[in-house]
């Protein structure tokens, strides 16, 4: 059995197995562990020549927790200067979000042992009206490690990002019709690209399809978004499937000439 040091060690690694062993120590008072059909999304979220990602899961999936709390903690823990905006149709969402990031950074063993030079900064902001602040956090970027709120927000003017998560910025209400499809849509190109950082933001999209007309759809059809949905039940079949979309030209994990095999190695192919 690892030691706390060598698990926290295995955890400072810039990897999908180290997203991995961090979520199933943050996870394990809950009797929680990584669902096997979330280890694709790890391995997404751990290359960075994905920069613009949509992935399509159902309700109770566990992405939330994964690409809006664990992902996001686990990278500042990294990088102190890195910064996140998390944008979902309402305000409970994301608000819930950045609760379950702060007690994270503050009280889980698996963020203090593996990160420990980042630390709350009170001083600068850590509440869910101000955003989250991290000691290491560049004092010439005004914009918190983590901030999240409603599309509709006005707090989303002036906010920007490095990393910009939209996590079930449909639900019923704004997917009810065409139209209001066609609003969330124009709002995300109009509001959430211009959330955007001159260095460079990587965009992440989350959610279920509500509409056949629904910003999923649209970035799926953009040739613009590695698209993942999973799991994915394919007509004649029974079986579920982990289908990826990759755009034209893009190398990334999915493309690489290697396959991970069920023990979780990489080989060639």
């Amino acid at each position: 059995m690892a030691t706390i040091e060598e698990l926290a060690k295995f955890c400072q690694g810039y990897d999908p197995w180290s997203l991995a062993a961090f979520y199933n120590w943050v996870a394990e008072s809950e009797g929680i562990k990584l669902p096997p059909h979330l280890w694709p999304v790890c391995l997404a979220l751990c290359d960075v020549r994905i920069r613009n990602l949509s992935i399509i899961l159902g309700p109770g999936s566990g992405k939330s927790f994964l690409v809006s709390t664990v992902y996001p903690a686990w990278l500042i823990g990294h990088d102190p200067t890195e910064t996140f905006l998390a944008i979902s149709a309402g305000e409970n969402l994301p608000n819930g979000f950045m609760l379950s990031v702060m007690r994270i950074i503050e009280h889980a063993d698996a963020f203090k042992f593996s990160f420990p030079n980042a630390k709350p900064d009170k001083n600068a902001g850590w509440s869910t009206e101000r955003g989250i602040f991290v000691t290491g956090h560049s004092p010439a970027v005004p914009d918190a490690n983590y901030f999240g709120c409603g599309l509709g927000s006005s707090a989303l003017t002036g906010k920007h990002a490095r990393n910009v998560i939209c996590d079930d910025i449909h639900d019923k209400n704004n997917a009810a019709t065409t139209d209001l499809c066609k609003k969330v849509i124009t709002d995300y190109h109009t509001t959430v690209l211009g959330r955007a950082v001159a260095t460079g933001t990587r965009f992440i999209t989350a959610g279920r399809r509500w509409n056949n007309e629904d910003l999923y759809g649209a970035l799926e059809t953009s040739g613009h978004y590695v698209t993942m949905k999973l799991p994915y039940e394919r007509e004649g079949s029974e079986d579920l499937y982990w289908d990826v979309t990759v755009p034209g030209g893009l190398e990334c994990v999915f493309t690489d000439r290697k396959v991970l095999c069920k023990d979780q190695k990489w080989v060639d192919v």
